[in-house]
């Protein structure tokens, strides 16, 4: 039996990419080597279905349970037997089962090798299963995506992706900060899901940093295009091109409840800036993947932000026990400081207290 050449033929099938001459062929050997299967109705029954690369065994498994239940529909119902001039050959109810089984053994390599069945239309919930990636703070991970793009995710992150990733989307949700290095696929763009902002991209290199305390979310773009929209303005599509940097700030405003009334209440509303990326003069980094070689790099910043960066570096908490501190701003860079040698550093600019209790450091005039 012409196992080979029956797997090629019902791929092609399936594809519907088989001959008149073929498709004779393939009703021929199935009529042959599985006891006169009618093959046009066990094929009539696949035709609602669609095929997707197989990804992994959950898929297989799947996939094989609705080959059966196609088959099983496509089964008589029993009774007695009839038989008329047009009808084709006519097999008893209980040699139907079984070589309606024996159909499957050879069907279900078919799935393993070539491709996987599912219904059209699948419920989202099927594919809801996610990989997902954590990182500690004070410590960094590269994470290589199914489709041989690049993610190096930054302390105190978390990054999630479909377990189909590659097959039918590209898509990641991103909380923290990550630098990907993405395969061109212009058939299939990537997106990435950070906080309030979602970006698209079809084959570049970028860094993103969304994390939830901070007041602002940044994408710098290194090389290609990326396009990238707020939830609070989905119409508006921002293109940023190489050595390009958006940043964008929730900022607290006062807002009529009713022009009537005096009454007001606060909203944030999003400020979007947009700026160059340059690199240092002295060692050509840049300040935005400064944290790849582990450095800590800011240009006239708060106090406050570096002080959140410094707690995912440090793995510490630091709060501000006076305001005005908070609001200082400071240009600098730590690379292998400790916590002591980096809070020394920025002390000796503009005077402050600290302290340090367990893992809490307090901060004061």
């Amino acid at each position: 039996m012409s196992i080979d050449r029956i797997w090629q033929l019902l791929t092609k099938r399936f594809n519907k990419e088989i001959s008149k001459q073929e498709l004779e062929e393939l009703e021929l050997l199935l009529r042959k080597n599985q006891g006169s299967i009618q093959v046009n109705e066990l094929l009539t029954a696949f035709d609602g279905l669609t095929f997707r690369p197989v990804s992994d065994a959950a898929m297989i498994k799947r996939s094989a349970n609705v080959l059966k239940e196609t088959i099983a529909a496509s089964a008589p119902d029993g009774g007695d037997e009839t038989a008329g001039d047009d009808q084709g050959p006519v097999v008893p109810y209980g040699k139907s089962r079984v070589r309606i089984m024996m159909a499957l053994v050879v069907l279900v390599p078919v799935i393993v090798f070539l491709s996987s069945i599912w219904k059209k239309n699948e419920p989202a919930k099927e594919m809801a299963t996610v990989n997902e990636i954590k990182t500690d703070v004070g410590t960094k991970t590269t994470i290589k995506l199914p489709d041989g793009s690049i993610a190096v995710l930054n302390a105190g992150s978390s990054l999630s992706y479909n377990k189909d990733f590659g097959i039918n989307s590209r898509e990641i949700k991103l909380t923290g900060e990550a630098y990907f290095d993405i395969r061109k696929n212009p058939e299939m763009p990537l997106a990435v899901h950070a906080g309030t902002v979602d970006i698209w991209v079809k084959g570049t290199t970028f860094n993103v940093k969304a994390f939830p305390k901070d007041s602002t979310i940044e994408a710098a773009l290194f090389t290609g295009i990326i396009e990238l929209v707020s939830h609070k303005d989905p119409e508006r599509k921002i293109l940023l091109r190489p050595n390009e940097k958006i940043v964008i700030s929730r900022s607290p405003v006062e807002k009529e409840l009713n022009p009537s009334s005096n009454n007001t209440t606060p909203v944030n509303e999003e400020i979007v800036s947009l700026g160059r990326i340059k690199p240092d003069p002295v060692d050509s980094s840049y300040a935005e993947i400064a944290w790849l070689q582990n450095k800590l790099v800011f240009h006239s910043e708060l106090f406050s932000q570096i002080a959140r960066d410094m707690e995912r570096r440090y793995n510490v908490t630091i709060k501000f026990l006076d305001a005005s501190v908070s609001e200082l701003k400071f240009t600098g860079s730590f690379t292998n400081e400790s916590l002591v040698e980096a809070l020394d550093a920025v002390k000796s600019i503009v005077p402050f207290h600290y302290t340090i209790e367990n893992k809490t450091v307090l901060i004061r005039k």
